[in-house]
């Protein structure tokens, strides 16, 4: 039997855990994930034009028993759990291997009813196919790199706790399978006018016209579907879409190394980082 696979709805955290004793995992059935090719044809072409490539939806089903070793009431009662964790109105994850699957339910099935135990079947749908890691990945510029190393002797003279990191270049390692979209947070402990975040491989940029005050955070976001810009100073949050130059691109880390350039006004005391989930066509 399978075992370490976690289930819990998003919405009310409520989750399930097979762990082979009330909960039995018998088979968990990954799916696959096909992908749509759009292609264009000329008269006279031999072949096709490769526009464009995705992938699809991604189905999984996650079959076992649940064991109740006090009463039938119990068990149902455990049947209700089940089935409030992957309610067809909300999305489940799963979580296997540090990695987790974004899912929703579209049947749950308990069959084999015996007084203490019954066998269930579910079948889910992951409209984003792809596993991503149980915690985010983050890189920062302007942080500082501590420079005492334990044990040490402390010497007389002034000795530096940390140098701070103001390279103009971010390094971002994005060890998933597909690129991914990100968020930026970018800060300074003083006013700056303008920020501009460029990918040196494809020359792709994010532009923003904007004059930051003190103490305050923009958050850019370039994930598909949640587009965005916005300010936060004062427990206030208002979009900045419109300062975003026109000819930016919300773009996406490769898989591998990427290696961002960082520009910021005249202000040396500016914080960026930038946050994303890897994501993995196999768990």
């Amino acid at each position: 039997m399978n075992s370490s696979v976690i289930i819990k709805n998003q919405r009310t955290g409520e989750s399930v855990t097979f762990d082979g004793t009330v909960f039995a995992l018998d088979t968990y059935y990954a799916g696959f994930t096909a992908a749509t090719h759009t292609t264009y044809k000329g008269i006279g072409q031999v072949g096709v034009y490769l526009a464009s490539s995705s992938i699809d939806e991604r189905i999984i089903r996650l079959d076992g028993y649940i064991f109740s070793d006090k009463s039938s009431s119990q068990l149902s009662s455990l049947k209700r759990l089940m089935s409030r964790v992957v309610n067809p109105l909300d999305t489940f994850t799963v979580i296997k291997n540090n990695l987790t699957l974004e899912c929703s339910a579209s049947s749950i099935f308990f069959s084999n009813d015996t007084e203490f135990s019954c066998s269930f079947s579910i079948e889910a749908i992951c409209h984003c196919p792809c596993y991503t890691g149980v915690s985010q990945s983050q890189t920062s510029y302007g942080s500082y790199d501590g420079k005492i190393i334990y044990p040490f002797a402390l010497p007389e003279e002034r000795i530096p706790l940390g140098v701070r990191n103001e390279t103009g270049v971010m390094r971002v390692t994005n060890s998933g399978d597909i690129p991914s979209g990100f968020e930026i947070f970018v800060s300074g402990t003083r006013a700056f006018s303008g920020f501009r975040l460029e990918n040196t491989g494809t020359h792709e940029y994010i532009n923003l016209q904007y004059d930051f005050s003190a103490g305050e955070t923009v958050r850019i976001d370039t994930r598909y579907g949640k587009k965005s810009a916005v300010s936060l100073l004062g427990g206030t949050e208002r979009s900045i879409m419109n300062n975003i130059e026109f000819g930016s691109t919300f773009f996406s880390l490769d898989a591998g190394e990427n290696v961002l350039a960082v520009t910021a006004g005249e202000n040396p005391d500016v914080t960026v980082r930038i946050v994303f989930s890897p994501l993995y066509l196999g768990g």
